[in-house]
């Protein structure tokens, strides 16, 4: 993990983060700022100033306060990771973008009140269905002859739903929930630069595009 940064995830960032609201917050002329709000449930402002530097802060979702975060700049892209889901990336578990709070923000999911995503499970259809919505997903959308189900993570109840599908034990590579991997459910354009949904890509596997 050389070229990372390691960030304790206390409230250092509390009495900026009350002004701070989901998507674009308030601003000064010539600067920006977006809050994203991760799959963990942990929040993170993006900041760039008049001058075209950026920054970021975090914000830990409640009962996450103890969680440590690896940031990482690669050149205009800040990555943002808790260090719990640092295993499941590394096992091919977990999309890697999930945690781009960069492109995040420039594909817009900083201003939506949910994060779409694609789940690969155990066991059949219905079972998953049921897990993830008793885990708190909305829209579960099994993908017919395959194992991938297309689901929503609101962003108020972002950090029940990680608990209830992250791994029991620090350091375990497997999910909760029947949960076998989980991408960014992104969008691609084509030649005529029309939108069309694509599959974000995790490791070596993909979920059917």
């Amino acid at each position: 993990m050389a070229g990372l940064t390691a960030t304790p995830g206390a409230a250092q960032d509390a009495d900026r983060a009350d002004s701070v609201v989901q998507g674009k917050a308030a601003e000064s002329p010539g600067s920006t700022r977006h809050q994203v709000t991760l799959i963990t449930g942990d929040r993170v402002t993006l900041e760039k100033d008049p001058a075209g530097r950026q920054s970021v802060s975090v914000e830990p979702a409640e009962g996450r306060e103890h969680i440590t975060f690896i940031k990482r700049q690669n050149g205009l892209d800040w990555t943002v990771i808790p260090v719990d889901a640092l295993p499941l990336i590394a096992a091919d578990r977990l999309d890697r973008a999930l945690f781009n709070v960069s492109a995040l923000a420039k594909g817009k999911y900083a201003e939506r009140s949910s994060l779409p995503l694609i789940f690969q499970y155990a066991g059949d259809a219905d079972t998953a269905e049921r897990r993830l919505t008793a885990a708190g997903a909305g829209e579960v959308n099994a993908i017919p002859g395959t194992s991938f189900a297309t689901l929503s993570e609101h962003r108020k109840g972002a950090a029940e739903f990680w608990e209830s599908i992250a791994p029991a034990k620090a350091g375990a590579t497997t999910m909760g929930a029947g949960v076998r991997r989980v991408w960014l459910d992104g969008r691609a354009k084509s030649r005529s630069s029309r939108p069309r949904p694509r599959t974000a890509r995790c490791g070596g596997t993909s979920p059917p595009g």
